[in-house]
């Protein structure tokens, strides 16, 4: 059974339901400490994909934030969220973030020529 904090973190990346795009995987996740409840002895960062289907949870410490690289994701569309925890248990989850993390742009274009234009 878990038992819940009171007082979730509150996300402060691309907050609504609008997703933001990064390119893989220049995206940090921050968050404010919850306001009310027990103090948290740390937070975990949940990531979640829904297509092909992965969940991963991370450890933050007592860290604010949170930088997508260290989460190894891959792009795709994903949702973060944040709960706080302590030993009597952890927090609900804060708000959703959804975002998108898009390769890098595309290498140079090679072999490029000019030339004159045949007659017809």
């Amino acid at each position: 059974m878990r038992k819940h904090i009171m007082g979730a973190a509150m996300l402060l990346l691309a907050s609504g339901a609008q997703a933001q795009t990064f390119v893989s995987p220049n995206c940090r996740l921050t968050w404010s400490a919850p306001v009310g409840g027990a103090t948290p002895t740390g937070y975990m960062v949940y990531f979640e994909r829904q297509s092909p289907f992965e969940l991963s949870n991370h450890n933050a410490g007592m860290n604010l934030q949170f930088d997508c690289a260290q989460a190894n994701l891959v792009p795709g569309s994903w949702r973060a969220w944040v709960t706080a925890y302590n030993v009597v248990g952890e927090s609900a989850p804060s708000n959703v973030v959804p975002f998108e993390l898009v390769d890098s742009a595309p290498g140079s274009p090679t072999g490029a020529q000019i030339g004159e234009i045949p007659s017809q």
